[in-house]
């Protein structure tokens, strides 16, 4: 059987005709946008300080080495409930134990020798009352068999984070709708919104006194003592895109 060209060609013509329109519908039903970002930064002083520790304890007999841990702990949590008054369950919390054997190499090399058992029980710590940080953290760094840090918190930081989501939204519309009237068009409806998450500051200590540095809040609370908790900073970024009319 024959093919004739000039149908197959018209064919050909008329297939492509038809994907071009649509595609070039499908364009024109595209709204015209604009995209924007709003970010908005507060700061909230912290009430709360987390501590963290590692208590550490060795000895050739592993039960003498749990014994002496399991007195550490005690002592710790006896120290925070004196110190800080009544505590509810959540303030306190022992986490994970961890028990290894500790070998010694000798001079050759060539043999290892048992040295003693190591046991390590992790607790946290809730402090609500921050004027005790000196006292607490003094305490804690006389113990040679704790290893201690900490972080700053708020109980206001979530409340205070939503209000900032909310003012970074307000940014970008008023961002977004300057722009579009200066172009002699109308802002339209919402079509795409976007949060990007941001990391908290913190401070943090260890029995050496690290800290990272925090702006002062002339408006917070002075506190005796030389800790200053300064204030924690809470940034939010969202992105939005509006139709323009």
């Amino acid at each position: 059987m024959k093919r004739n060209p000039t149908r197959s060609f018209t064919l050909f013509v008329s297939f492509a005709f038809i994907v071009f329109s649509q595609s070039a519908t499908r364009g024109d039903d595209s709204p015209r946008k604009i995209t924007v970002s709003g970010t908005a930064v507060s700061k909230v002083v912290p009430d709360t300080i987390i501590w963290t520790l590692n208590v550490i304890s060795t000895d050739e007999e592993l039960s003498k080495a749990c014994q002496s841990n399991e007195g550490t702990v005690a002592s710790l949590i006896q120290f925070h409930r004196k110190e800080l008054g009544a505590v509810t369950a959540s303030e306190i919390q022992t986490g994970y134990l961890n028990i290894r054997k500790v070998f010694e190499q000798n001079r050759n090399q060539d043999q290892a020798t048992f040295r003693h058992f190591e046991v390590t029980r992790a607790v946290t710590l809730c402090q609500r009352d921050v004027s005790k940080f000196d006292k607490v953290f003094r305490t804690l760094s006389q113990r040679p068999d704790v290893q201690s840090s900490y972080r700053l918190e708020s109980s206001q930081y979530t409340k205070t984070r939503r209000e900032t989501r909310l003012e970074a939204a307000k940014m970008a519309k008023t961002k977004a709708a300057e722009m579009t009237e200066v172009l002699d068009s109308k802002l339209g409806k919402v079509l795409e919104i976007s949060e990007n998450a941001e990391a908290r500051s913190f401070g943090y200590a260890s029995n050496s006194i690290r800290n990272v540095e925090f702006a002062a809040d002339t408006s917070a609370d002075t506190v005796s003592g030389s800790f200053a908790p300064g204030t924690i900073e809470v940034k939010v970024s969202v992105l939005v895109a509006f139709e323009i009319e």
